[in-house]
């Protein structure tokens, strides 16, 4: 039977993060800023319509890299015995990228800047004191030294990593530890304790995982502390990009504590795509007016529309301030927080027509209409953070089904248009996942609709991925992959089936009804 893979290996946030999306200009004054974009579409497996809405979180560092002081790091060189198996075909071992990698994180330092090495496996040994490099000969050397023995633990490491910051502190420096690992370490809860630990004195953690072995649900559930990130390595080149060419866009986060608060009188919130966070439900507490009070569900107007419509019976004058006391005690609405730990700031790049895109940086949201309605729609998405000295912001913007009719040839109609197009890619593999593995029973995905099914999300594809031919031929790719192993493994279920099913046979005389029995009771032992 062909392997249709793992569930946990088809993440949403991994395939909005390494994905560049199309943008409208950047703006340059605020530290954040919101692009938001509302539109309805159909899915291609339950051909139902479906309405999302699209946030990109800008900053004003965004294509530039954010540096704003000189740095202390630590780096963690994992040297277990599993940190020598060779990656695939390569010849290099996990130990040698990440010496690869420290050889190429000197060439990002700069003079103020301190660089200490600590090897690790159940103990931890430094290799090179925290301190400004001014012979990278030495530290090769010293790093060249390192040999793979000995099992993993990831607490040791990282307790070693923040008592040799300690011990060498200088406040205004950014502080950051990075492990060098492949992550096979899993069940290492002091770890996540020491991580938490540390972001109090702001020691923030950067975990480089090598190899194959990498565990990204594990890594995905420690991410979501402040000031932690994590990336993936296979290759040289993976190394290049993560510590060499976006080293101002991953070591050096300028927000913390950002939120995304979702209020509407027409939707609610049913799921969250790319942010790696599951939405939450809050009361909202912000104060009822005029303006704000299309944003109330349903119930909340109905009442209000009654209690007006009965002070004009009785042909009484309701002053406003009344009104609003009543109706701030009447209201219990909701609002849906999706939160994000740290931010940084994205890198960009030019597309064919000469627009922007960004790489990652954007959480989509799929909404419930809370009551069929005609006309306009809108919603208020609300961004808070806090910047790095503390202080706490937050602007409103206002979104609605009007302006997305009038901005439909903007690069934010686009961008919500790939987004939809990779969400609708990876819930397919994944159903195809479910089903495979009798976790799920869809209609669509069994052998008679599975050839349908698959034409009408590749034609989706074709249309929403229209303006990235790469990433539909590769998605396309991708899909008929899936499709071809779930089709042979219906053909063997199908001949299993059959060679189970017992033959009718004739019996003649009593020798043929002899045969028959012997060859019954063998087919029914084994």
């Amino acid at each position: 039977m062909g392997l249709v893979g793992d569930i946990s290996s088809i993440e949403y946030q991994g395939l909005f993060n390494e994905n560049f999306f199309n943008i409208n200009s950047i703006n340059r004054n605020k530290l954040l800023s919101l692009e938001s974009t509302l539109q309805i579409f159909e899915n291609p497996l339950t051909l139902k319509k479906e309405t999302f809405l699209a946030n990109f979180i800008k900053t004003k560092y965004d294509g530039l890299g954010y540096r704003n002081r000189d740095m202390d790091m630590v780096i963690m060189v994992d040297i277990s015995g599993s940190m020598g198996s060779s990656l695939g075909k390569s010849t290099n071992s996990c130990l040698s990228l990440a010496k690869i990698a420290i050889n190429k994180l000197t060439t990002k330092i700069n003079p103020n800047d301190r660089l200490g090495v600590i090897e690790f496996n159940d103990l931890a040994n430094t290799v090179y004191p925290l301190q400004a490099v001014k012979d990278t000969t030495e530290l090769k050397n010293h790093v060249d030294k390192m040999k793979p023995n000995g099992g993993t633990t990831l607490s040791v490491a990282i307790k070693a990593g923040i008592e040799m910051i300690r011990q060498n502190f200088e406040k205004d420096k950014e502080k950051r530890i990075v492990f060098l690992t492949d992550m096979n370490d899993l069940s290492d809860k002091a770890f996540e304790a020491h991580i938490k630990e540390a972001a109090k004195e702001n020691i923030f953690i950067s975990i480089i995982g090598i190899g194959l072995s990498f565990n990204s649900s594990f890594t995905e559930r420690i991410s979501k502390n402040k000031g932690l990130n994590y990336f993936s390595a296979i290759k040289e080149e993976h190394l290049d990009k993560i510590i060499v060419e976006d080293f101002e866009y991953n070591f050096f986060p300028l927000a913390f504590n950002v939120s995304l608060e979702f209020k509407s009188g027409n939707y609610l919130v049913s799921k969250t795509f790319g942010s790696g966070y599951e939405k939450k439900e809050e009361v909202d507490k912000s104060e009822w007016n005029l303006q704000n009070h299309k944003l109330n569900d349903e119930t909340f107007k109905n009442i209000v529309k009654f209690l007006l419509l009965y002070f004009q019976r009785i042909k009484k004058r309701l002053p406003k301030p009344i009104l609003a006391g009543i109706c701030n005690c009447l209201k219990y609405n909701k609002k849906t927080i999706c939160n994000i730990n740290s931010f940084y700031s994205g890198v960009l790049k030019n597309n064919e027509e000469g627009g922007l895109t960004m790489e990652g940086g954007l959480i989509l949201l799929r909404l419930d209409e809370e009551k069929v309605s005609t006309g306009d729609k809108s919603a208020i998405v609300t961004l808070k953070y806090e910047d790095i000295y503390g202080n706490v912001l937050s602007d409103d913007y206002i979104v609605n089904t009007k302006q997305n009719k009038e901005d439909e040839e903007k690069s934010s109609s686009k961008a919500i248009e790939e987004a939809v197009g990779i969400y609708y890619y990876g819930s397919f593999l994944r159903r195809c996942i479910k089903f495979s593995n009798k976790n799920k029973d869809y209609d669509y995905m069994k052998p008679e609709n599975l050839q349908k099914s698959t034409e009408s999300v590749k034609k989706t594809l074709e249309t929403l991925l229209s303006k990235n031919k790469t990433l539909y031929n590769k998605f396309c790719e991708k899909v008929d992959k899936m499709v071809d192993i779930m089709n042979k493994n219906n053909e063997k279920n199908k001949e299993k089936e059959n060679q189970q099913q017992i033959p009718v046979v004739e019996v003649n005389n009593q020798q043929d009804n002899l045969i028959w029995r012997i060859w019954r009771i063998i087919s029914l032992i084994y």
